[in-house]
C-alpha cells in the first residue's frame, strides 16, 4: 500500500508519480487558499524547469536533471548570482548549461516603472504602519524605527519588495514568450518560499505543473513555510533570526568615516587611491557592510603603519543568530502590521493585489529581523560617528549607508557620496541622501539634478577615482607598446585598427551590432576590426562573430579573447561599442569613440548623451564616420571644461581635496563646542587679559 505524500521520503525517482496536477502538488507543498486546480495538458507540451535559489545544486543535477526527459529542457533561476552557480555546477559535470538558461534581467523597460513606483509607495506605507502600530501598542512611536532611519527603511523595503515581485513578473513574461505548457518546479529543501507560492498562485495559470522533490533527502522532515493566511506571528514561537552587527572597537578623534562595499571593485578601488592623502591629515574609520570580505589592499605595506598605530580603524559586519521571543504585545504588533500592510497592498488595485500575499509572506519572515537590524545599526552608527568630521559613502543606497547618513545629519556631520558606477534616468535610481554627490561626468550630474531632483549646487563633477586609478596603469603606454603586448595585434604595428567592445546582451542583439561594424570595416581599405568580447561572452558569441566575418568576407578580423581591455583600447585608433563603459575609458585615453545603436530605443548608458561618442545606426553611417575620424583624429567628440575632467588625470586629487575641505570646515565649526577645547580657549583669553591689564597698570 503506498504511503501518503507526507510520509514519503525524497529518495524516490521523480518519474514515479510525476507529473502531478496542482491538486496533488498542494498536498505535497502545502495548502494555500488561493491555489487553483490546473487543467491537464498533453505530455508532449513544451516544458520549462523553475529552480528556486538554494544553497547546493549538486543534488538537483545528480537526481533530477540527469534524467533523459530533462536533458534539453530550458531552466529558469530567478537570480543572476544563482544562475551562475547552476551553470558552474553543470559545467563541472560536463554539461553545457549556459545555452539552456532562460534570461533573467534585473532591468526591464516593460514593468520597471510599475514595480518601482508600487514598491516605493508600499515601502512608505510599511514605515508609517510600523510607526503608528508602535505608538498604539507600546505607547512609543519610535520603539522600532527612529526618524533618523526613515529613509533607510523605505529604500531597503523598496529594493526588497521589487526583488520579490520581479521574478514572478519575469517568469510570466517568459511563459508567454516561449509558449510554455508544462512547468516543473524544483523547490528549495529549506521549505517553501513565498516566491514559489506566488508563481503557482498568480503566474502559471492553467498550465500543467509538476513538482520535483528527488533532490530533497528527507521530504517528511521538510519545513513548510506559512501561508499568508496563517503567518508565524499568529502562532508565535521562539525563533532564531539572522542578525548582523559591526565589530566593536573604540575610534580615535579627528577621523573621517567611510562606509563602503569592499567586495565590488568599482567601490573598493574608488576608495583605495584617495586614502593615502586622507591619512596625511586625519585618522580613518573604514566600515565594511559586506560580511567576511576584508579588502585585499588594507594589508599592503603603505597602510601597515597606520593600522598598527590605529590611525586606520577597520569595522567589519559580522553575522550572528539571535533568539527572539514574542510576548503578547509583540504578537499583536506583528499581526497588526501584517494585516494592515496586506490591506494596503490590495487598495492599490487588482494588479498590485496579486502581490499582497507574496509581500505579506516576505514580511512575516523578515520584518522583525529587519527592524532589529535597523535599531542595532543606528546605535552603532552614533557610537562610531561621535569623533567624525565627515562621512563618505561608496555607494549611498544600502541600508547601512542610509542609516549612517541619517545619524550623521542629526550630528551635523557633512556626508559625501562618491559616484562609482554609471547612472541613467530610470526609475530604479533614487535621489541620494548625502549632502553632496561627487559625480563622474556632466551627464551623471544632469541625471542627479534634473531627473532625481538633487540640488544643482550639491552635485560636483570631479571625474571618477576608480576610472583614474585604472587608467593610470596605461596612461604612459604608447600605441605600439600596447599592440606589442597583444599577440593578435603584434604583427599589425603600422595598421589602422578599430576595436569593437562587445557586450553579453543576447546573441541576436550582439550580432546585429557586430554585423554593422563588420560591414562598415569591410568597405574601409587597410582597416582591421578587432572584437574585444566581454568576459561573460562565451563560445556561442565568439562563434557568431567569426561566422559573420566569413559571411561578409572580412579577412582583416581578429578576436581579442583574454586580452586586458585597457591594453586593447590603447592599441586602437577608434573604439566602438553599444553602451559599454569601455567607451568612457576610451574617451579618457583620447581615442575617438563610436556608439553603434541600430535599435529604436536609447541605450541604458548613453555615451552620446554624455558627449564622449558619435552615434551611428547603419553600416554606411559608420563607414563615413570612420573615414572622418581617421582623417581628423580627436574631432569626433564634444569638449568642455567639465567633460575634460574625465581625462585630465586629476580626478583623484579633486575627490580627496573636496573631502578634506568639508572635514576641515566641520572641525573648525565644532571645535569651540568641545569642552576641553572651550576650556583651553578660555584659559588663553584670561591669561591674555591679565597680561593686558598688568601692562596698563604699569604704564599708569
Amino acid at each position: 500500500m503506498p504511503k501518503p505524500d507526507s510520509q514519503r521520503n525524497g529518495t524516490r525517482e521523480p518519474e514515479q508519480g510525476y507529473p502531478m496536477t496542482l491538486k496533488r502538488m498542494v498536498n505535497r507543498v502545502g495548502p494555500h487558499p488561493g491555489f487553483r486546480i490546473a487543467s491537464r495538458r498533453p505530455f508532449n507540451s513544451k516544458p520549462i524547469i523553475y529552480i528556486e535559489p538554494q544553497r547546493d545544486y549538486a543534488p538537483i543535477f545528480d537526481r533530477i536533471l540527469n534524467k533523459p526527459r530533462f536533458k534539453d529542457a530550458p531552466i529558469y533561476v530567478p537570480s543572476p548570482h544563482h544562475m551562475e552557480q547552476v551553470i558552474k555546477c553543470g559545467e563541472e559535470r560536463g554539461l553545457a548549461m549556459r545555452e539552456r538558461m532562460l534570461p533573467y534581467s534585473t532591468i526591464s523597460m516593460d514593468f520597471d516603472d510599475f514595480i518601482f513606483s508600487l514598491g516605493f509607495s508600499l515601502a512608505q506605507d510599511f514605515y508609517d504602519i510600523v510607526v503608528s502600530s508602535s505608538g498604539l501598542l507600546f505607547n512609543d512611536r519610535h520603539r522600532f524605527l527612529h526618524p533618523e532611519t526613515r529613509w533607510a527603511t523605505i529604500i531597503t523595503c523598496l529594493d526588497r519588495f521589487v526583488g520579490q515581485m520581479r521574478p514572478s513578473m519575469e517568469f510570466e513574461r517568459l511563459l508567454k514568450l516561449y509558449d510554455v505548457d508544462h512547468v516543473y518546479l524544483v523547490p528549495s529543501p529549506a521549505g517553501r518560499t513565498p516566491i514559489l507560492e506566488a508563481v503557482v498562485t498568480d503566474v502559471i495559470g492553467d498550465r500543467r505543473v509538476s513538482v520535483l522533490t528527488g533532490h530533497i533527502v528527507n521530504l517528511a522532515e521538510r519545513k513548510h513555510g506559512q501561508s499568508a493566511a496563517n503567518p508565524f506571528v499568529l502562532n508565535p514561537k521562539p525563533r532564531r533570526f539572522p542578525a548582523y552587527q559591526f565589530t566593536s572597537k573604540d575610534v580615535k578623534r579627528n577621523n573621517i568615516a567611510f562606509i563602503a562595499n569592499f567586495q565590488d571593485k568599482q567601490y573598493d578601488y574608488s576608495l583605495l587611491p584617495i586614502l593615502p592623502k586622507i591619512l596625511e591629515k586625519y585618522n580613518v574609520v573604514l566600515m565594511n557592510y559586506m560580511i567576511h570580505n576584508r579588502p585585499r589592499w588594507i594589508d599592503q605595506e603603505q597602510f601597515k603603519a597606520a593600522l598598527e598605530e590605529r590611525r586606520i580603524e577597520y569595522f567589519e559586519k559580522v553575522a550572528k543568530t539571535s533568539l527572539i521571543k514574542f510576548g503578547a504585545l509583540e504578537k499583536k504588533f506583528m499581526t497588526s502590521v501584517l494585516r494592515r500592510f496586506n490591506s494596503k497592498v490590495r487598495a492599490y488595485g487588482d494588479e498590485a493585489a496579486r502581490y499582497a500575499d507574496l509581500l505579506t509572506l516576505y514580511l512575516a519572515k523578515s520584518a522583525f529581523p529587519l527592524l532589529t537590524n535597523i535599531a542595532e545599526t543606528r546605535t552603532k552608527a552614533h557610537d562610531i560617528l561621535r569623533h567624525s568630521h565627515a562621512l563618505v559613502l561608496l555607494p549611498g543606497r544600502t541600508l547601512e549607508a542610509n542609516i549612517f547618513t541619517g545619524c550623521a545629519r542629526a550630528k551635523g556631520i557633512p556626508t559625501i557620496e562618491i559616484q562609482s558606477g554609471t547612472i541613467s534616468p530610470l526609475r530604479r535610481f533614487i535621489r541620494p541622501q548625502a549632502d553632496e554627490v561627487l559625480a563622474i561626468d556632466p551627464f551623471s550630474r544632469s541625471v542627479y539634478t534634473r531627473f532625481l531632483g538633487k540640488e544643482p549646487d550639491k552635485v560636483i563633477v570631479t571625474g571618477g577615482p576608480k576610472l583614474e586609478y585604472d587608467l593610470s596603469q596605461v596612461r604612459g603606454m604608447s600605441k605600439q607598446e600596447a599592440r606589442a603586448s597583444i599577440p593578435q595585434l603584434a604583427p599589425l604595428q603600422d595598421a589602422r585598427i578599430l576595436v569593437l567592445a562587445s557586450q553579453p546582451i543576447g546573441v541576436d542583439h550582439a550580432t546585429t551590432i557586430a554585423r554593422l561594424a563588420i560591414e562598415a570595416c569591410s568597405g574601409t581599405p587597410d582597416l582591421w576590426l578587432a572584437i574585444k568580447p566581454h568576459p561573460s561572452e562565451k563560445e556561442k558569441y565568439l562563434k557568431a562573430y567569426r561566422e559573420l566575418a566569413e559571411e561578409v568576407g572580412l579577412e582583416r578580423f581578429v578576436i581579442l579573447e583574454g586580452v586586458p581591455v585597457l591594453h586593447a583600447v590603447v592599441a586602437a585608433d577608434i573604439v566602438a561599442t553599444y553602451f559599454s563603459t569601455v567607451g568612457l575609458e576610451a574617451f579618457a585615453l583620447t581615442r575617438d569613440v563610436i556608439c553603434i545603436n541600430p535599435f529604436d530605443s536609447r541605450p541604458p548608458f548613453d555615451l552620446v548623451e554624455i558627449g564622449v561618442a558619435s552615434e551611428v545606426k547603419t553600416a554606411s553611417q559608420m563607414h563615413s564616420r570612420i573615414e572622418v575620424m581617421l582623417a581628423n583624429p580627436g574631432e569626433g567628440t564634444q569638449s568642455d571644461a567639465l567633460l575634460d575632467r574625465i581625462r585630465d588625470g586629476r580626478a583623484i586629487e579633486r575627490v580627496y581635496e573636496h573631502i578634506l575641505e568639508r572635514a576641515a570646515g566641520h572641525q573648525t565649526a565644532t571645535s569651540l563646542l568641545r569642552p576641553h577645547i572651550y576650556r583651553r580657549k578660555m584659559r588663553s583669553l584670561l591669561r591674555l587679559s591679565r597680561i593686558t591689564v598688568g601692562r596698563l597698570l604699569s604704564r599708569s
